[in-house]
């Protein structure tokens, strides 16, 4: 692979030639990226068998050892793959360098060389970050065009055998000249990159619109959630996309961009060390120290705007609480969650299914049902009045008011139910369950009219900016019969 020493080809000339060079050496090439898949399916399943083996009522405030153990978990899982994943990309483009000049290469002494220039390359990503950071916070084009005069420098260490400054210098001065080539050609790439991703995921919708399965790409990333239906397909879609991208799709643009490395660097004569490199380095120890001050002025801010804007969200969750009926505050819920297990006694075998609303539930024995468009209502019967009923609404959150925080958000719900004066609701308690791996929140009081005594259930399970509302009321005769039966009803909900 002899790149021509005049001409700079274009992007599907060097798609061409990227994918000629793959087919003649994927077996080495996928030897060297079996190690990063390897450690994909490891951590995939220490996180998932995690997840299966903690119990869901493990995690609460009184219990902290099992949030340590996921957070120590994650952050081994977290650091290693970060190793790995450097160390593979660092064999990965060495391989294709030796590859280019016919030299027979050993998986172990690439992977060993490889961790022997990690630290290096390293303290090359930082320098470019470095030197970059003031021009992108500042300035956003030149910020690019800065990034763009340092994309060859991590090649000039791997290929060349360049450290630290020396790298940038490098890279500087090979892409100095052929940055707009080198910009639109790496832009091609990414163009048809998207494209390729586009495809495969409407590919992936289409599958799962055949086999009646709801496959999509949140369904494909939160592999962990293996309990559900139409897990295993997931799955294995899941390791299907990380195969071809990393066995096939990865090589292929390493090699693109080390041919456009050995193009650009072949079209120029080697850069003279002599003052004017003294000069360049000068310049970029310079940028460098800017950029270490704007990053550590970052770190400082940016909390705060955050803090700012959480505190933004939470007054406008409750100035529009205020102005609402929706259902200022004290802390109510139980910190414990109690899991709700699933319970048909008392019910109907076939679950009632509401496509337009999104859910699926279990109505007691025997009750009817009606739908108007807008809520669904349940009760022995729909004409006049019924000793029991069930109603479920579907609401949604605007996005201002939603919070990361749902639990401050559901206990403004309750409290706004608690002190509504309309209600008088007595005798008001707040449970907090686990229903279907949704956290349903209760709220539960007795109010009195002039009908009589009724005791009511309040019922809020958050599905994402969704909120399903399930009212459960009976007489107070009639409650100690309906109380287990309205317990198991709400066992059986699904958002689907």
């Amino acid at each position: 692979m002899e790149p021509n020493k005049n001409v700079l080809p274009g992007v599907f000339s060097l798609i061409k030639e990227s994918i000629d060079f793959y087919k003649k050496n994927y077996k080495a090439l996928i030897s060297i990226q079996l190690v990063p898949f390897v450690f994909l399916i490891i951590s995939a399943f220490v996180t998932n068998l995690a997840v299966f083996l903690i119990p869901k009522d493990a995690f609460s405030e009184s219990n902290i050892a099992v949030p340590i153990f996921i957070f120590i978990l994650a952050l081994i899982l977290s650091l290693v793959g970060f190793v790995i994943k450097q160390a593979s990309f660092i064999a990965l483009v060495k391989t294709i360098s030796e590859l280019s000049s016919n030299v027979v290469i050993s998986v172990k002494d690439i992977y060993k060389w490889s961790f022997g220039i990690f630290i290096s390359v390293i303290w090359v990503y930082i320098l470019i970050v470095l030197c970059s950071l003031p021009f992108v916070i500042l300035f956003l084009i030149p910020g690019i065009i800065i990034s763009g005069y340092l994309s060859l420098a991590i090649y000039s260490v791997i290929v060349d055998g360049k450290r630290g400054l020396q790298s940038l210098e490098s890279s500087f001065y090979y892409v100095k000249g052929n940055w707009q080539k080198l910009f639109w050609r790496n832009f091609g790439l990414g163009l048809i990159f998207v494209i390729i991703c586009i495809v495969f995921v409407a590919i992936i919708q289409l599958i799962g619109f055949a086999v009646n399965n709801d496959i999509s790409l949140n369904s494909i990333i939160k592999t962990a959630e293996f309990l559900d239906s139409n897990v295993l397909v997931s799955m294995l879609i899941s390791y299907a996309f990380n195969a071809v991208y990393i066995f096939v799709l990865l090589p292929i643009i390493m090699i693109y961009g080390y041919l456009l490395f050995k193009y650009i660097k072949q079209s120029k004569p080697e850069p003279s060390i002599g003052d004017s490199a003294q000069g360049f380095k000068t310049k970029f120890k310079v940028i460098g120290i800017v950029g270490a001050v704007v990053l550590f002025l970052l770190i400082l801010v940016i909390p705060v705007i955050f803090a700012t804007i959480s505190g933004y969200k939470k007054a406008a969750m409750r100035a529009s609480m205020d102005k609402t009926d929706l259902p200022i505050t004290e802390y109510v819920f139980p910190k414990d969650i109690v899991s709700l297990p699933m319970k048909l006694e008392f019910l109907q075998e076939e679950p009632y299914i509401n496509k337009d609303l999104g859910f699926s539930i279990n109505f007691p024995k025997n009750w009817v049902v009606d739908y108007n468009g807008e809520d669904v209502y349940s009760a022995i019967k729909i004409e006049g009045d019924s000793d029991a009923n069930i109603s479920v609404k579907k609401l949604s959150i605007p996005d201002y008011i939603y919070s990361n925080d749902e639990l401050e958000f559901m206990e403004l719900v309750a409290n706004k139910i608690a002190h509504n004066e309309n209600l008088k609701l007595r005798d008001v308690k707040y449970f907090l369950y686990n229903v279907n791996s949704y956290n349903m929140y209760q709220i539960t009081g007795t109010v009195v009219d002039k009908e009589g005594t009724a005791k009511i259930n309040y019922n809020y399970i958050l599905n994402g900016a969704d909120v399903y509302y399930i009212g459960q009321a009976a007489k107070e005769s009639t409650w100690p019969s309906m109380e287990e039966t309205f317990m198991n009803s709400l066992s059986t909900f699904k958002a689907i």
